[in-house]
């Protein structure tokens, strides 16, 4: 069975190209634009989650920390994707207890080698 990534970004063209790598490397892809994914019951969750800290009308920091606190979803990795500086994003991260992060632009292969670690405890 494919492990399964939920993107969650409102950058149309980064989810499109993330979604295209994962796929390409043999993961199941979900993306949701506006952070609003765990607001509904799943009875299907991710095995790990990308999730850009700049969300339109929400912040991803916030997001993070709700998965993170919910007993049903504490266990998926979450790694956090940003264009802030390293220093601020490894902050934002340990803050809101992200597992780890991305910082835009990265690499094809650093995405690789982190989701399949993170996704394949």
């Amino acid at each position: 069975m494919n492990k399964k990534i939920l993107i969650i970004d409102d950058n149309e063209a980064i989810l499109d190209a993330i979604s295209l790598i994962l796929r390409h490397e043999g993961f199941g892809v979900e993306t949701d634009s506006i952070g609003s994914y765990f607001e509904s019951t799943h009875d299907d969750l991710p095995d790990l989650v990308l999730l850009d800290i700049s969300l339109r009308g929400r912040h991803g920091k916030a997001i993070c920390k709700s998965i993170k606190i919910n007993e049903s979803t504490a266990h998926i990795p979450v790694i956090i994707l940003s264009a802030y500086p390293d220093y601020e994003v490894e902050k934002i991260a340990e803050e809101a207890g992200a597992d780890s992060y991305l910082i835009k632009p990265f690499g094809i292969d650093d995405l690789i080698s982190l989701v399949t670690r993170l996704s394949h405890p």
